[in-house]
């Protein structure tokens, strides 16, 4: 049996993004998870789920830490949700709850990368054991993803916002400790231009000017491995995954 408290710990600081066409299910679900968890967003169908998940990426610049969904749903299964979110983020926790006439869909979810099922009709204890799991899971990954070390003995300290090299500090400023934290945030994502400089000067009103970005970056660059942050054409910048 699951001790309410270690689960109560390792989930009140997660968010989570349930996906249920019921809505008797699904309001049933969000008054459990509200228990549990620190932010709790439900979306009636996959299209309205993906418009959720890149809203709340936009407003914390962060995904969920969960996302659970069905499998049958209007306008956009959870099949093809999956996949649409898997592109966002490739490590993206997902729980996949099926019925018991799902076999074909099943297959098709596991060849995308999900491992998370729980059967239609489950139980509360059900959904605890598996959401207590998964906790588990990212609580574990916790530590290794704060440190996230890059070829040539280099390491950003993602939660300190500090680079090392050889263990020792790299003097940044606090616009460049920005644009890493912004960065290292998802080292798969390609930012605009625009996105970096408005996150970089949040705490001000200064309009966008890409002259100064590119500057920053290049004076950023001379501190730390010149080719880790790529300039990706018309799009915008991202880590260079290649240094990871």
């Amino acid at each position: 049996m699951i001790d309410p408290e270690e689960l109560y710990r390792i989930s009140s600081t997660k968010s989570i993004l349930f996906v249920e066409d019921d809505s008797i299910l699904r309001q049933s679900a969000e008054i459990m998870f509200k228990e549990l968890f620190a932010l709790v967003d439900t979306a009636s169908d996959g299209q309205h789920a993906l418009i959720m998940y890149n809203s709340y990426y936009n407003r914390y610049r962060r995904h969920y830490d969960i996302v659970i969904t069905d499998i049958k749903m209007p306008r956009m299964s959870g099949i093809e949700l999956t996949s649409e979110l898997y592109k966002l983020r490739k490590d993206q926790p997902i729980i996949i709850i099926s019925a018991h006439d799902d076999s074909e869909y099943l297959i098709q979810l596991i060849n995308l990368g999900v491992s998370s099922f729980i059967q239609k009709p489950f139980s509360t204890q059900n959904m605890i054991d598996k959401i207590y799991d998964v906790c588990f899971t990212l609580e574990n990954n916790r530590d290794k993803q704060r440190n996230i070390a890059i070829k040539g003995d280099y390491v950003w300290c993602h939660d300190a916002r500090c680079m090392l090299y050889h263990d020792q500090e790299i003097k940044l400023t606090k616009n460049e400790k920005r644009l890493l934290f912004l960065l290292f945030s998802d080292p798969l994502m390609t930012f605009k231009s625009h996105e970096l400089f408005e996150f970089i000067n949040s705490d001000t009103e200064e309009e966008f000017n890409a002259n100064s970005l590119k500057s920053l970056i290049k004076r950023l660059r001379k501190k730390i491995p010149s080719n880790l942050i790529e300039n990706i054409y018309a799009e915008g910048y991202k880590i260079n995954s290649d240094l990871l």
